[in-house]
């Protein structure tokens, strides 16, 4: 499933809480959805094109819970990681959000392409030297510098790489995949990596039976964890419940 923005339209002046857009969501080539969001914290609005017949919301949420990588948590250590910070799982709105991430990326490099010679540093970051992007410029840092990622007239391997690096996020493959090297994966990673296992080519059986074990013992700490609150939140209502059946007339 290939899925686009068109006319996408972006108002820094009304984005307060959360990005305001407009835009058209095509699917597999064919306008599917108006999509907008206001500005002020709400969520995303989809509204199907009149005559659209492809896959609705939820089948395109089902498609991305699958194919895209989820959100990472908001602790990285493992050990001090509350149980709900298990992730999230990619959806539409999350993937609109990326793909205006993409967008904005794309033209901050054309302008730094444009002024100046960019290359991407030993720690990961964009930098630009202070030199008009001329050819003759361009070939003298390379020479001069033969171990600089230069960004200019680059393969789209490192346009890609300097794009990443622009949306300054890290729901990617690279950092499910750095996660699962370190052993810090989420429950909606292991979800994630297990499907991914089960359709390649040759499913590693091992991996599969590590995700799946991981995903039984994630699962387990939220369900504990979402009963307990369940369990507070009953005994709050029973409390007042009793303060106000004592409470004089």
């Amino acid at each position: 499933m290939k899925i686009e923005l068109k006319e996408l339209k972006v108002s820094a002046a009304l984005s307060q809480e959360t990005t305001a857009y407009t835009a058209v969501i095509h699917i597999d080539g064919a306008p599917a959805f108006h999509a907008s969001n206001r500005g002020h914290g709400g969520a995303d609005e989809f509204d199907a094109v009149r005559d659209y017949s492809g896959p609705g919301l939820k089948a395109v949420d089902d498609w991305l819970a699958v194919n895209e990588p989820p959100s990472g948590p908001f602790e990285a250590d493992p050990a001090k990681r509350t149980p709900w910070d298990c992730g999230s799982k990619c959806d539409l709105e999350m993937m609109v959000a990326r793909l205006i991430d993409r967008h904005e990326a794309e033209k901050r490099l054309r302008r730094l392409l444009k002024s100046s010679i960019v290359r991407i540093g030993e720690d990961g970051q964009i930098y630009k030297l202070a030199m008009k992007p001329t050819d003759a410029g361009i070939a003298m840092v390379r020479q001069t510098h033969p171990t600089w990622v230069i960004v200019n007239s680059a393969s789209s391997e490192i346009i890609d790489q300097a794009l990443t690096i622009l949306c300054g996020s890290q729901d990617n493959e690279q950092s499910v995949y750095a996660r699962q090297r370190a052993n810090r994966l989420t429950l909606e990673d292991a979800r994630w990596l297990r499907e991914r296992n089960n359709k390649a080519d040759k499913p590693c059986p091992d991996l599969h039976a590590f995700l799946s074990g991981l995903i039984e013992k994630e699962q387990v700490r939220l369900n504990r964890y979402r009963a307990d609150r369940e369990a507070e939140h009953q005994a709050r209502i029973t409390a007042e419940a009793v303060s106000r059946s004592n409470a004089p007339d």
